[in-house]
């Protein structure tokens, strides 16, 4: 499985954890961005739910080993960064549902990450496929 570009990784990580963004912010800020590579806007969304998601399994713990260092601000928990372990990754998925994809299939890709989410979170988003006129 793809974890997706690192690229988008490291920019969806620094504006989360050092900037304290909101995801609907850092996806507006992701399609203004100059990438190596040409990103749609339903392919943002999806990168950026899934990095969602992979955050919060991975930080979501009472006792968790040392974590990366992003610019001045450390995901170690022995430092500065604490994520609750009743924190919901919910709250913060809750965004797709108000996404609304340009194609079925982009649709279809984000209510997969909320399906495999609803086993580990709650949450109760889908994606809105367009309207075909």
């Amino acid at each position: 499985k793809s974890i997706g570009p690192t690229e988008l990784g490291e920019f969806f990580l620094e504006n989360l954890i050092r900037w304290n963004m909101t995801p609907e912010k850092i996806l507006y800020l992701a399609q203004q961005a100059a990438f190596d590579r040409k990103y749609t806007a339903d392919d943002l969304a999806y990168w950026l739910a899934s990095f969602i998601k992979r955050f919060f399994i991975a930080n979501k713990r009472n006792c968790s080993p040392d974590g990366p260092q992003v610019g001045p601000v450390s995901l170690s928990p022995r430092c500065a960064f604490r994520m609750a372990s009743d924190a919901d990754v919910g709250i913060w998925l809750d965004w797709v549902n108000r996404w609304e994809c340009d194609s079925p299939e982009a649709a279809a890709r984000l209510n997969k990450i909320l399906a495999t989410a609803k086993g580990s979170f709650t949450t109760g988003a889908t994606v809105r496929a367009p309207v075909q006129s």
